[in-house]
């Protein structure tokens, strides 16, 4: 629920750009089976390409796929059910290039609306006419691999 409210936020804040379409959830290897649990094909935590934490300080990059700590789903559900009031990014008339922020530090200053619409992604697209289809979740946990070795020592084989 938390993430499809966020491609529908996501939606509107980027001119009807951007949505999340596909969420591959990695479930812990210590958690119990589930038959709507499927194996991953490249999905790992160490091929993650882009990681956020409470404590992350790098800026984004041109990535598809990001590593989302529990305890920051944490903090950021509690953020998702106070009232919506930003319904839009800061722009160049609006941001303030002299906090002290992250943003600021991160970006030389720019806004984040700077920032996303001078993106290749965002210079590549154009504003849907339909509203986007929900994300599609997918339950993937890995699993040990068993590998068995199998010796014949009858001289039966040649």
């Amino acid at each position: 629920d938390m993430v499809t409210t966020a491609s529908t936020y996501l939606f509107e804040t980027t001119e009807k750009r951007f949505f999340f379409k596909n969420v591959s959830i990695l479930i812990p290897e210590n958690w119990k089976e589930n038959s709507e649990y499927k194996r991953p094909k490249h999905e790992s935590y160490e091929h993650v390409e882009m990681i956020h934490t409470p404590s992350s300080s790098q800026p984004v990059k041109k990535k598809e796929n990001i590593f989302i700590s529990p305890p920051t789903l944490y903090l950021e559900k509690n953020k998702m059910n106070m009232d919506h009031q930003v319904v839009e990014f800061c722009n160049e008339k609006n941001h303030n290039r002299e906090a002290p922020s992250l943003q600021n530090k991160m970006c030389n200053s720019r806004s984040i609306w700077e920032v996303i619409s001078n993106s290749e992604d965002f210079k590549s697209t154009t504003s849907m006419v339909a509203p986007p289809p929900p994300p599609v979740f997918s339950l993937l946990k890995i699993s040990q691999r068993i590998a068995c070795l199998v010796l014949d020592t009858s001289g039966s084989m040649g």
